[in-house]
């Protein structure tokens, strides 16, 4: 009880120290500025002060200015790319900075991802831009890949994406007999909801499974498909780490309807049957502004979790700014050292009070990356549901995405999944292909589109991704053969993954996998392969559709109908789902619906 009470204390200090309205008399004045070593000034850098344990940010000039009740404090300077720095603040004196770059930093701050092999100009980038659906939705706009001519760039850089919030976002729109936004059609996720697995992607005790596969591309007969498959290996039970949680629950007026605060009471209530005693969960609303309804509880206290559940309602504007800064400070004041740090972050993505702007958002999640808590996030509802913002902040947050469209997908993700989601066995993942130019024209990564910023430097590096426990990663790559080589001569090349792995004190791992393989028939190949193929051919054909030039699903279900097993739950959710696509982009004219209606009576 007495550590209950202190955590309470310590809960009731921190909102007393972020809320706004308290206000004291205020003395003495920090200024001062941050450069490089080459004298160029380093905007939004971090700044905490020691006395009071707030954060700061200085300017896009690079200089700061704080109030404070002290003439004299320690602060705890940092920015991504740079070595963290302590200096000596004085009122009155300006403080010039200079931070060291940091060669480990710098390679996460280079670029979240990048594709060597596209030619573009120096300098030259593909922006993401935030398309309006039209209904109050938002999403991140897709740049699709292109072929790349493999004598110019015979190698490809990628990121591996650990989400399947697309898949159920799908569902979403085709149960609603709506056709799909194009740009809410994210490939790889479509994998990832299935955890595909080769059979000889056996993953070791610590290291990863690796296996390829290719065949002919079902879309395009002249053309291959090669298919890599990355598999995690599982943390047992008994050895997993405790857990430290802040559910960051958006409790604001657009919350109240079934599909979004309901749903998600339901689905933390099934995540808390399975908190153990040395779990520790916490609850931050923002419903008109950020406030603590249940400081850092034990999970044996699962009445009390249940009950602070229970008691959320939906009202007011939506602080999603403020609520996460919150969360973020509750996360690391009752940090562990030898567990998980982790905000779940649910809302619909509608902020519409405190910072808004997605920029802005990256600038408030970088500013706690240091402190090793990750945020993930659950994404609900639909008509002014912000696809792209909390897309940006999963990502920005080195956490999870997850579409919630029904009681079956919370449990899915909440219970059934949680271990993959929550515990990581390796950091920093990238996938690298190096192919043979004599027999390969030319390819394209399949997917990963929206994750990319591509450079003509093939020597830039990459900002790599968390994998999760027992998690799969799937990437294909579709090849044009050179003109002189048949579909049927062998491909050779080598792929190789590039990771930290958490499970071995973050040791540096470079596994390089090498491959020479004679293409087989598409009906010869893997249940895995035919899946994959299956998702990607769908996912593809859901971003060519127009509402002026609707397309048919008929050789998808063709295929679907060789792989997907009717019998097992998720893949028959997936066949009804193919049935329900083709009803809604390739209706059957009325006359002959009618007829069959009449048949049927």
């Amino acid at each position: 009880m007495l550590h209950y009470l202190q955590h309470i204390g310590k809960c009731v200090l921190l909102c007393l120290l972020l809320c706004p309205a308290v206000s004291h008399a205020q003395s003495f004045y920090f200024t001062g500025g941050f450069k490089d070593s080459t004298g160029t000034l380093i905007p939004f850098v971090n700044i905490k002060l020691r006395s009071n344990q707030l954060l700061y940010q200085a300017g896009s000039g690079g200089e700061f200015g704080i109030s404070a009740f002290v003439s004299t404090d320690t602060a705890t300077c940092y920015a991504e790319g740079f070595d963290t720095t302590q200096i000596v603040l004085m009122h009155g004196k300006y403080q010039q900075v200079v931070l060291r770059y940091n060669a480990t930093m710098l390679q996460k701050a280079k670029l979240e991802s990048r594709l060597s092999s596209l030619s573009m100009a120096p300098q030259q980038k593909q922006h993401v831009t935030e398309i309006a659906t039209g209904n109050g939705e938002s999403y991140n706009e897709i740049v699709p890949n292109h072929f790349t001519n493999t004598s110019a760039f015979p190698s490809v850089g990628f990121v591996p994406n650990n989400n399947h919030a697309s898949y159920s976002n799908i569902r979403r729109f085709i149960a609603h007999s709506t056709q799909v936004p194009p740009n809410a059609v994210r490939i790889e996720e479509l994998w990832n909801y299935f955890n595909l697995q080769l059979p000889q992607a056996q993953p070791g005790d610590s290291s990863m499974g690796m296996a390829s596969a290719l065949s002919v591309c079902p879309w395009n007969a002249n053309h291959l498909l090669l298919m890599l498959n990355v598999v995690a290996p599982k943390i047992p039970v008994e050895n997993l780490p405790p857990a430290n949680m802040v559910f960051l629950i958006d409790n604001s007026g657009s919350m109240e309807e079934n599909n979004r605060l309901p749903l998600l009471k339901n689905g933390f209530k099934k995540l808390v049957e399975h908190l153990r005693p040395q779990d520790r969960v916490a609850i931050v609303t923002y419903g008109g502004s950020p406030g603590i309804m249940l400081p850092p509880i034990s999970g044996q206290y699962k009445d009390s979790i249940r009950a602070a559940i229970d008691a959320l309602i939906a009202g007011g504007a939506t602080a999603g700014s403020n609520g996460i800064q919150l969360a973020y400070e509750l996360a690391t004041t009752n940090a562990l050292d030898s567990g998980v740090n982790k905000v779940i972050l649910a809302t619909d993505g509608d902020f519409n009070m405190g910072i808004t702007e997605d920029e802005a958002l990256e600038r408030l999640i970088k500013a706690y990356r240091h402190t090793g808590v990750t945020l993930s996030c659950l994404g609900v509802g639909m008509g002014n549901y912000k696809d792209s913002k909390i897309e940006v902040l999963a990502k920005m947050g080195n956490g999870n995405f997850a579409y919630l469209d029904t009681e079956e997908e919370a449990q899915k993700v909440m219970v059934q999944e949680l271990t993959e989601n929550l515990y990581h066995v390796a950091a920093d993942a990238s996938i690298h292909v190096y192919f043979d130019s004599s027999v390969m024209q030319q390819y394209k990564l399949v997917g990963y589109d929206n994750r990319k910023q591509a450079l003509a430097n093939n020597t830039l590096l990459l900002n790599g991704a968390n994998i999760g426990s027992g998690q799969t990663i799937v990437a294909m790559l579709e090849i044009v053969p050179k003109g002189n080589a048949s579909i049927q001569t062998p491909l050779q090349g080598s792929w190789e993954l590039q990771y930290k792995c958490l499970l071995r004190d973050s040791v540096q791992i470079a596994h390089n996998v090498p491959f020479t393989a004679v293409p087989m028939a598409l009906p010869l190949a893997d249940t895995a392969f035919k899946k994959a193929t299956t998702l990607a051919w769908y996912g593809q054909l859901l971003r060519q559709a127009t509402p002026q030039q609707p397309v048919s699903f008929t050789d998808v279900m063709t295929l679907a109908a060789q792989c997907f097993a009717a019998e097992n739950k998720s893949d028959a959710g997936f066949l009804q789902l193919l049935q329900q696509t083709q009803q809604v982009y390739n209706p059957a004219p009325i006359q002959q619906r009618w007829r069959k209606k009449r048949k049927t009576k």
